[in-house]
């Protein structure tokens, strides 16, 4: 049974029976609906990644922004995420409207994204001169509103089933795009460069803003009018006798299940992160072809793409937990690998991190364990906190990074490397093979270990349903 559209939502919901307060919406949706459903993605990825990639040089290199100066934003910016997504998630439960909860807060967001992409990709458009405190207005204006829509769309995609292996498909489907997305906002650079060659920076940078600003407002029409939404649960209408948002957030925080998730998550992030600091260095210094470094990119790209499909029919049978766990063990022996590899080994490194990004292809599936850890919750509190859990999670995946990489490039300064090459030591380019096979590889096998144990399976979510469904 298909789900359709709800069209207008508050006819929707005054027209329908009483339901319980975390009923989901009935039947499955089909893959035009989750396509609608998950394509904000897209347009979030096109803002977000070039933070990492293009934006430093543009700003530092040609407007005049001081490198400590981004350093120092960059960083205030994370910790500000990681004190006001928790409070986004908690608020975006209890404001609730006649659309639901997700939806109207989706299209809110959505003009501020538009604000936010233009004020940092085309800030020519507002000033003469750029100014840290510029740029911190802008990065601080599309993190929030980025962060508002992306939570709300995540959480949206938790409620609207209660099956286990269901939430699966739902939240692979998001996958799918999340994968995409990388290399969709990497073409559009690259397009400008094959059809106007030499053109400047600012016409790359812009090109991304306009991008991202114009697909995000279709986007979200596309999923806010193809896929309705849950009844709203009583606190979200208005029922102000739940816990204060500090009591909230310490109920959260003090979830045994959440924090075994959000363990895991960090422990995956770590790998991620360092792999994606450390992999240039890797190829230009170990396997001495920095010529082909951008090339080897798109191989782990290209395998999470591939895998996510495979890990989506996977789990019809599997424990998620255990897929999860799997693939880690697979991804921390690739990882492994990479210490016996020396100058020209291309071949073996290809296979490895194919290996390894087909590994990360299962990372969608943390999102549909916590929709699971959400009902654990429900029964215990009555409440149905869907945002704040998926907020607690958004914080961490964007902390972690940030942190891993802070604490490994001193490492490498302290041990000798020096990224220019000009004054390298076998010692030094030792360190770089080491850090790049061993410091991602511990944590990986660590979080294998603690997610095969966990325990809530498919059996004990549907013992939490019937307990919810029951009253």
């Amino acid at each position: 049974m298909d789900v359709a559209a709800t069209g207008p939502a508050p006819d929707l919901v005054a027209a329908e029976p009483a339901a319980p307060p975390t009923a989901p919406l009935p039947g499955r949706l089909s893959w035009w609906r989750l396509l609608a459903f998950s394509s904000p993605a897209v347009p979030l990825t096109v803002l977000l990644l070039p933070i990492a990639f293009f934006l430093p040089p543009y700003y530092t290199g040609q407007l005049g922004v001081s490198l400590t100066d981004w350093a120092l934003i960059i960083l205030v910016a994370r910790v500000w995420d990681a004190v006001s997504d928790p409070m986004l998630g908690i608020l975006s439960d209890r404001l609730s409207s006649r659309w639901g909860r997700r939806r109207h807060l989706m299209v809110v967001s959505t003009p501020v994204v538009v604000l936010g992409s233009l004020l940092l990709f085309m800030p020519q458009l507002f000033v003469h001169r750029v100014a840290a405190v510029y740029l911190f207005a802008a990065m601080l204006t599309l993190h929030l509103s980025s962060t508002l829509l992306s939570l709300n769309n995540t959480a949206w995609g938790g409620e609207l089933s209660s099956d286990y292996r269901e939430r699966n498909r739902i939240m692979g489907w998001r996958g799918v795009l999340t994968a995409v997305a990388p290399a969709f906002a990497l073409l559009i650079p690259a397009a400008i460069e094959w059809v106007h060659p030499g053109a400047a920076a600012s016409e790359r940078i812009a090109a991304l803003g306009w991008t991202g600003a114009i697909l995000t407002p279709i986007t979200v029409l596309l999923a806010v009018t193809a896929v309705g939404e849950p009844p709203s649960p009583p606190i979200a209408r208005g029922d102000h006798g739940g816990p204060s948002l500090w009591a909230s957030l310490k109920l959260l925080v003090t979830n045994p299940l959440l924090l075994r998730v959000l363990a895991a998550q960090v422990l995956y992030a770590v790998p991620l992160s360092l792999m994606g600091a450390l992999f240039v260095f890797y190829v230009t210094f170990v396997l001495k072809r920095a010529d082909v470094s951008a090339s080897l990119l798109l191989i782990p790209f290209g395998a999470t793409l591939l895998s996510v499909p495979a890990w989506m029919w996977a789990a019809r049978s599997w424990q998620k937990h255990h897929l999860i766990a799997v693939s880690y063990l697979v991804m921390g022996l690739a990882l492994a690998s990479l210490v016996f590899l020396g100058p020209g080994d291309l071949l073996v490194f290809g296979i490895a991190t194919f290996i390894t990004g087909a590994s990360a292809g299962s990372a969608f599936l943390f999102n549909s364990i916590m929709a699971d850890v959400v009902d654990s919750d429900l029964v215990v509190t009555g409440q149905q906190r869907t945002g704040a859990f998926f907020a607690v999670q958004e914080t961490v995946t964007k902390l972690t990074p940030t942190l891993a990489v802070t604490a490994i490039f001193p490492l490498l300064q302290l041990l000798g490397f020096d990224p220019t090459g000009r004054h390298n030591t076998p010692a030094s380019v030792a360190a770089i093979k080491y850090c790049f096979a061993f410091a991602p590889t511990l944590p990986i096998l660590l979080a294998a270990a603690l997610m095969w144990k966990f325990p809530l399976g498919a059996k004990q979510q549907a013992e939490l349903r019937a307990r919810i469904d029951a009253g």
